[in-house]
């Protein structure tokens, strides 16, 4: 993006938002007080779920297109390039700080410093990945992109009748696009192929009630899921709730607790908080919801949150954070590098300039994952030669910010701000 930039005006750096300082200095009230929102930057969301579109209608971003194609290995069935199971037909980006009616403004802060900290003190490269990606980096997509148009399925009016649960379901609005996911690829929701979004068929427009995403083996024989027992429900949803009871950084673990279920008479998840008639009620609700999904932001999407700008100037914040751990190592230790490398599987180590500061743990999952393999990147410094493409090791190694040959340096990588005096 930086290079794409500078073929413009060569003077030009990435710029990054530091979110953290809008934290500090706005609290809950973030989405009125930063100027990000202002029509003169990244344009201005919606406050709420306007019950249509959401687009940002000022602004140099204005009337934003998303891109379409369906040929495209991921899209929706309006061809629109996005996550599957997101079945918005837009033709233009939206954002709005609410999930399902539930609004945010007012409710959580951005991660701040409490975050900052929490990264610094990881003990390992896997711990401090994981409070990157999901505390620092993972609620910002949510909180920021959103999800409207959720019909009979409000998080708002559910809270409503349910304020006990509040906690609850703030908590799950932030994973709602990930639990889409996971349902989508176990088979539970199953959306449709192609649709008509503008009459290109000769015929109506598909609606996108008409197109949206749904759970077919229980909507047939149970369109109000009354019928459904509780113990099915929990069957459906188990897999996603104990990922969240395994998170090891507590981020969504302090949402259920394992405790006796008097229905079922079973040690289960439960919510954590509110008393067992209410966590079943959450189950069936969080279930129908999952089998519903609303119109989601090109942002709070994994797959398409390219697609908006901001995303750009977002995703640069997390590097001076690993520029200032990389530089000056001051938390990283071998701890759990013995434990990996009894299990028999790959570790090279070095990441941070030590022998054994950290280890890069080779997980044979996934394409591109391991030290030796190649990324489809080149070129990326003087010297280099095109098309050769570059391994992680080399990346690694070139990334790191002692190396003259970058072209970029952070005036402040410290984060300042972030003093340890206990402020949030």
């Amino acid at each position: 993006m930086e290079q794409s930039l500078q073929s413009i005006d060569p003077a030009i750096a990435m710029p990054y938002w530091d979110f953290t300082l809008d934290d500090a200095m706005h609290g809950t009230d973030w989405f009125n007080g930063t100027e990000i929102f202002r029509s003169g930057w990244f344009g201005r969301a919606t406050e709420y779920d306007d019950g249509e579109n959401n687009w940002i209608t000022e602004g140099r971003f204005a009337y934003l297109p998303v891109p379409s194609n369906r040929s495209a290995p991921e899209r929706n069935a309006y061809g629109r390039l996005t996550e599957t199971f997101n079945t918005n037909p837009s033709r233009y980006l939206g954002r709005s700080p609410s999930v399902c009616g539930f609004p945010y403004e007012g409710q959580v802060r951005l991660p701040g410093c409490a975050a900052i900290r929490g990264a610094r003190a990881a003990s390992n490269l896997t711990e401090f990945h994981q409070r990157v990606e999901y505390g620092f980096h993972g609620l910002l997509h949510m909180f920021i992109g959103g999800v409207w148009d959720c019909g009979e399925f409000s998080v708002r009016e559910e809270v409503e009748r349910v304020p006990e649960a509040a906690h609850t379901l703030l908590g799950l609005t932030t994973i709602t696009n990930n639990f889409w996911r996971a349902a989508l690829g176990s088979g539970i929701l199953v959306c449709p192929a192609s649709c008509d979004s503008e009459g290109e068929g000769k015929g109506e427009a598909d609606s996108f009630r008409d197109c949206q995403c749904s759970c077919p083996s229980l909507d047939a024989r149970a369109p109000d899921y009354k019928t459904v027992d509780d113990a099915m429900v929990y069957v459906l949803l188990q897999p996603m709730i104990m990922q969240m009871a395994l998170d090891p950084i507590t981020m969504f673990s302090e949402l259920v607790e394992e405790g006796w279920n008097d229905v079922s008479n079973a040690t289960e998840y439960l919510f954590r908080g509110v008393d067992l008639d209410t966590t079943l009620r959450l189950r069936r609700f969080l279930l129908r919801l999952l089998c519903h999904p609303g119109k989601v932001a090109q942002f709070a999407t994994p797959q398409a949150a390219t697609n908006d700008p901001l995303f750009w100037v977002t995703h640069s914040t997390y590097l001076p954070l690993w520029d200032y751990m990389r530089a000056t190592n001051s938390s990283f230790t071998s701890s759990g590098t013995k434990a990996i490398e009894e299990e028999g599987a790959g570790v090279v180590t070095g990441w941070a300039g030590k022998a054994d500061a950290e280890a890069w743990f080779d997980d044979g999952a996934c394409s591109g994952h391991n030290w030796d393999e190649t990324l489809p990147f080149s070129g990326l410094w003087d010297g280099d030669a095109a098309g050769e493409m570059y391994t992680n090791q080399q990346l690694m190694q070139a990334l790191h910010p002692a190396n003259v040959a970058n072209t970029y340096v952070y005036e402040d990588a410290s984060f300042s701000h972030c003093t340890d005096d206990g402020r949030d």
